[in-house]
């Protein structure tokens, strides 16, 4: 009797005990897809460049992914962030000699990409230098990708059945060190993949992540990376050599030649990086595993120390040539192309490979001079931004050459540099001004009536 009783209380109870759960449940989730609606409305909900960058070098993605048919291409979200949009076959032509050059942006070709890297260098100097060989150069390079991301882009190489893949890693690693062993053990690597995964997927999590940090992020610890400890900076370098000879074996096992570049640096161009000393350190340990492994190495000593630079690690032209130069001697002394007879004296002049390759286009110079001069007024290196921006006005095909490309660059600090640059100009009548009315107004002058 006193069951039943009791029976329709205690039903009572859970019912209620149950209502209150699933509101404070269900209250909290309705709130969190409203405000992740309304934030998915915004005009800058979307990823940022600096975002989807980073999600891509902590992913797993392709970078060269190929169609059933057998047609490779640079994955068009990468694309989409200036690595060079290559496309290929995923299966070399019968008689083709091809090399797949692997690394970073100093693969890439950056600030010269997609015409002036040593991969593009090295396709006209083999081709000259072996008449009667087709040769094919792929540039498998991806801007701001660490060792650890190489490896991935090191096996779709692999699978595209090159003669020769060449190698260069370890610019990146330190940058991207905290992204692959974040301080604080098994939290903060839960805590990090949670970060990525919202920072994929939510519009909410991007905004409020902005609001807190503004600036571009990298390996999510920062503007720039934080500087290592001693132990970590070991740790780097040990993983750096072990990388090293997990790709010498793979190469070997897959019967491919594998061709080591080194780290050639200019360490004035930034004397206050953190990573100069790991930098120094990984140089010295590929040139030891390299050797170690009796691999052919491309020590390119004559760079290190030069003035062949554009900053702390990519060259300039003439750098990119050189290096190009020396990976070739290098194919040549182990004996590749098998069989082929060398012709150095049938290589063009630089200046014609140049011209080749369409280095000395206007519109091609212009554009590498705007975006170096972005790139300078970052670094704070206000005056060589100034005279970039003087050579861009000057090469450009047409007067709305420049201000379209600040656009791409979409720096207020750009822009008004280069509105002084084109009024110092424009009064000598060095320059002519723009026409469309968005460019005028760009350039600070009024539109035409």
């Amino acid at each position: 009797m006193l069951i039943s009783c009791l029976t329709p209380l205690f039903t009572s109870r859970i019912r209620l005990w149950a209502g209150r759960a699933v509101a404070a449940v269900a209250i909290p989730a309705a709130a969190l897809a409203a405000l992740e609606g309304a934030a998915r409305l915004a005009p800058a909900s979307r990823p940022t460049d600096s975002e989807r960058a980073l999600l891509w070098v902590a992913g797993r993605r392709p970078a060269f992914p190929c169609a059933p048919d057998g047609a490779c291409r640079t994955a068009p979200g990468l694309a989409s962030l200036s690595v060079p949009d290559v496309r290929f076959r995923k299966r070399p032509a019968p008689g083709v000699f091809r090399a797949a050059c692997v690394g970073d942006s100093t693969t890439a070709g950056w600030p010269y990409h997609p015409r002036g890297g040593y991969p593009q260098w090295l396709q006209a100097i083999m081709s000259a230098a072996l008449p009667g060989r087709r040769v094919e150069v792929l540039d498998l390079g991806v801007h701001a990708w660490d060792g650890a991301r190489l490896e991935d882009v090191f096996a779709e190489a692999l699978a595209l059945r090159p003669d020769a893949v060449l190698l260069r890693v370890g610019y990146d690693d330190y940058a991207n060190y905290l992204l692959r062993r974040p301080r604080g053990g098994a939290l903060a690597r839960a805590l990090l993949r949670a970060r990525l995964f919202l920072l994929r997927r939510s519009a909410a999590f991007r905004l409020l992540a902005r609001a807190f940090d503004p600036g571009p992020r990298r390996g999510l610890v920062g503007t720039a990376p934080v500087p290592l400890t001693p132990a970590e900076t070991d740790r780097l370098v040990a993983e750096h050599r072990a990388r090293l000879r997990r790709l010498a074996a793979r190469a070997k096992e897959a019967g491919v030649a594998l061709i080591v570049l080194g780290l050639p640096y200019r360490a004035d161009e930034a004397p206050g990086y953190a990573g100069l000393t790991a930098l120094a350190r990984l140089r010295a340990a590929t040139a030891d595993e390299a050797r170690a492994l009796g691999l052919p190495y491309v020590s390119l000593d004559e760079l290190q120390g030069s003035r062949r630079f554009v900053d702390l690690m990519h060259s300039d032209e003439t750098g990119y040539r050189l290096t190009a130069v020396d990976a070739a001697r290098a194919l040549q002394a182990d004996g590749l192309p098998r069989g082929a007879r060398w012709r150095w004296d049938r290589v063009p002049p630089p200046k014609t490979l140049a011209r080749a390759l369409g280095l000395d286009d206007p519109a091609f110079r212009a554009h590498v001079d705007a975006e170096l001069a972005g790139y300078d007024l970052q670094r704070g290196l206000p005056e060589r931004a100034a005279e970039r921006m003087r050579a861009a006005l000057r090469e450009a095909p047409n007067p709305d050459f420049v201000p379209d490309e600040l656009r791409e660059i979409d720096d207020p600090a750009a822009v008004a540099l280069y509105r002084r640059v084109f009024a110092a100009l424009r009064a000598t009548g060095e320059v002519p001004d723009p026409t469309i009315p968005d460019d005028r107004d760009l350039a600070g002058l009024p539109s035409p009536r």
